[in-house]
């Protein structure tokens, strides 16, 4: 097939999620707030719906009431969440090479991400937001991976017919949803250390251990 476009995943796909547990930003705004982190875990984990299709200021003003904590704290959690993720979008080893070869070749390139703002609001600052043609965020569209709509989402953006692009992504549940979304679809590893990701054993589809060879695909 020729592909117009390639579009990928963020997380474990493009950047690689910090690994270290005393770098979990959950740790990070459970100590700012003195809240312990089971608990903290618990109520931000309650919210993770409203958080990946809306904005994040109200979930976090919720977590905030579910925890006891007044409004001051909102701002600051927010703040702590922001600083996280500006220091984790860094790009994986290979991944600027990867894109800018696909953009020579003349691919459109794309992303979905299931995300909180935070994303979004940082993207231009980041090498990535000047690479990626139509970058999707789940929170901004209000829809969420596997849902078949993000994947269509995505390839009106590009001005792409769905068949035409190529998906990448490193949980085999959310390459399954683009397939029925009428994509082709590539599962990549995953990271060293990262556990593996649900659906694994059912994928059928191709797999690839490192973002280089995408390029053997397109």
């Amino acid at each position: 097939m020729r592909y117009e476009a390639v579009v990928f995943d963020l997380w474990n796909t493009l950047v690689l999620w910090p690994n270290d547990q005393g770098r979990s930003p959950y740790a990070l705004m459970a100590d700012h707030v003195g809240v312990p982190h089971d608990r903290f875990d618990e109520a931000w984990s309650a919210l993770y719906d409203q958080r990946a299709t809306g904005p994040l200021e109200p979930s976090v003003r919720a977590v905030c009431e579910r925890l006891g904590l007044d409004g001051n704290a909102v701002e600051r959690l927010v703040d702590v969440r922001l600083d996280f993720t500006r220091e984790a979008l860094v790009p994986r080893d290979g991944a600027i090479d990867v894109l800018e070869e696909l953009r020579r070749r003349g691919l459109q390139l794309g992303l979905i991400s299931v995300c909180s703002e935070e994303v979004p609001r940082l993207w231009a600052e980041i090498p990535l937001g000047r690479l990626i043609d139509e970058p999707v965020f789940s929170c901004s569209v209000g829809v969420v991976k596997p849902d078949e709509r993000i994947y269509r989402i995505a390839a009106e953006r590009l001005g792409v017919p769905a068949d035409h692009c190529l998906f990448i992504d490193d949980q085999p549940v959310f390459a399954e949803g683009a397939v029925a979304a009428g994509m082709d679809a590539v599962v990549i590893e995953s990271p060293e250390g990262a556990p593996d990701p649900d659906g694994l054993d059912r994928w059928t589809g191709r797999t690839i251990a490192s973002l280089p060879e995408v390029l053997a695909l397109v």
